[in-house]
Order: C-alpha cells, then sequence, then structure tokens
C-alpha cells in the first residue's frame, strides 16, 4: 500500500538518467515507474544529497545490491521536480527502512563493536550506556583546567 507519491522524479542509475517516473514508497517497496521495484533490505545505504560538486541537483542518493551481490552495488539518485521534497522522501524512505532490519547482515560491526542492532531499554548494562553516550558527545576543545592549576602563574604585566 503506497504510503507517498511523487509524480515527475528523476532516476540517475549509475551516473545515466532513465528518464521521469512516478515514485512510490510504500511499506514493503520503494518503486520508481514501471521499471524499479526495490525491497527496503536491497538499499543498503540511502541519503540526502544537496553537494552540488557531488551532483548537481538535491538528490537522494542510494546504494543498492545488484541481485544480492554485495561486491556489486548500484547507485541511484532520486530528483525530485521540487527540490523542497528532498528531505521529506529520504524521511519516509528513513521510516519504512526501519519496518525491514537486515536479518542477514554481517556480524563484523564498527570499530567500536557496535552493530546497529542494539537498543537502549531498561535492561541495558552501565558499561552499553556509557558506550553509546560516548558515541555521541562531541568534543569541544581541550578540557577544563584543574582547580588550581594556574594558581602560582604570575602575570607578565604584575612587573610594571
Amino acid at each position: 500500500m503506497p504510503i507517498c507519491e511523487w509524480d515527475d522524479v528523476e532516476l540517475f542509475k549509475d551516473g545515466a538518467t532513465q528518464g521521469r517516473g512516478k515514485l512510490v514508497i510504500a511499506d514493503d517497496q520503494l518503486r520508481w515507474g514501471n521499471d524499479l521495484a526495490l525491497d527496503y533490505p536491497s538499499i543498503v545505504l540511502h541519503a540526502v544529497c544537496t553537494d552540488p560538486e557531488t551532483f548537481p541537483q538535491p538528490c537522494i542518493y542510494c546504494q543498492v545490491e545488484d541481485s544480492g551481490d554485495e561486491s556489486n552495488m548500484e547507485e541511484l539518485r532520486f530528483v525530485p521536480k521540487d527540490p523542497n521534497q528532498v528531505q521529506v522522501i529520504f524521511s519516509e524512505m528513513s521510516r519504512c527502512a526501519a519496518l525491514h532490519p537486515d536479518v542477514g547482515g554481517d556480524d563484523e560491526g564498527d570499530e567500536d563493536g557496535y552493530d546497529g542492532a542494539e537498543f537502549i531499554d531498561a535492561n541495558t548494562s552501565a558499561e552499553k550506556l556509557q558506550m553509546f553516550e560516548r558515541a555521541f558527545i562531541e568534543p569541544s576543545g581541550p578540557p577544563p583546567p584543574a582547580p588550581g592549576q594556574f594558581d602560582e602563574v604570575e602575570d607578565e604585566n604584575d612587573d610594571e
């Protein structure tokens, strides 16, 4: 069942235009025209692209597994006629993708050991909570000085 539809969305596949068609976001698939139907688990990555040096128009950038072969990825770009709709499309795609978690994904995880499949709830250990907290703290410069660290430093202007 369609959730959202946009007419006149241009599709680029591996850099070449495929024409314009209707983009349909449904709970089970993302569809474009009559030519493309993608199950969400096959969409490895989707992102908003607004950098004109990367692509001349605001778009949704996707990496898609080509026939289940992880070594062969297709790059797709969906360019709506109204560039203000890019963020709306991304939000709807994200919502629907969350309904279809990657059940057969690799078990490698990232360098911190987080594989994206953990959730925080009342039973989460303090150690896990600290790991999540560290992942989201942005560095804000050097740490503040320790109390009394500069008490004995003389001001250069005191000699005058």
